[in-house]
């Protein structure tokens, strides 16, 4: 377990998060330990807040990716003990340096993995994965397509993200995508 884990009061926030994200899983009829989680996000507001988590990250492993995405610097920290997540074993980190205000700060995604099916179009997939689950028709969930713009990477790797239509008491998200954050940054 990561040393910032130990600390009692990140570990209550941590659990919490995880809470969230199964309350938001079971409403998108999801089974997180069927699923490949990728990775988890931690959202701030203040960029001393992005430093701090920064520090308190890379003391527990290492920068593996340091790029703008959308206009922002976006670190993928690697750690050097994984964090068990709904019985994945998960070691990426992803940390948004802020670009706009967010209601709620602190742990706010995780990201899993759907493959592409030999020969399928980003179309083809998100209408899969959209049927599959039917997201889209759940009167209760926010669903969001799109291709985030990454400098330097060749391979698109579109997302769809999910919430809580209504997000006052959940504000988690799961996004998915067709790749691992890892293979996308060519690691």
């Amino acid at each position: 377990m990561p040393i910032f884990l130990k600390n009692p009061e990140e570990l209550f926030k941590f659990n919490a998060f995880l809470q969230k994200i199964m309350q938001l899983a079971q409403t998108m009829k999801l089974n997180l330990a069927e699923q490949k989680i990728d990775h988890l996000a931690i959202r701030v507001n203040e960029i001393d807040d992005a430093k701090k988590w920064l520090r308190l990250l890379v003391a527990n492993g290492t920068v593996i990716s340091q790029n703008h995405v959308n206009g922002r610097p976006i670190y993928l920290i690697k750690l050097n003990f994984p964090i068990n997540c709904f019985e994945n074993k998960v070691s990426v980190i992803e940390l948004p340096f802020p670009k706009k205000y967010h209601p709620v700060t602190g742990w706010e995604h995780l990201e899993i993995v759907m493959p592409f099916f030999e020969q399928e179009s980003i179309s083809d997939w998100t209408r899969r994965i959209l049927k599959t689950y039917g997201w889209q028709e759940n009167p209760y969930l926010k669903v969001k397509c799109s291709q985030p713009q990454v400098e330097g990477e060749q391979k698109v790797n579109p997302t769809i993200a999910v919430t809580f239509r209504n997000s006052t008491q959940n504000h988690c998200c799961i996004k998915v995508h067709p790749y691992s954050i890892e293979s996308i940054i060519h690691l």
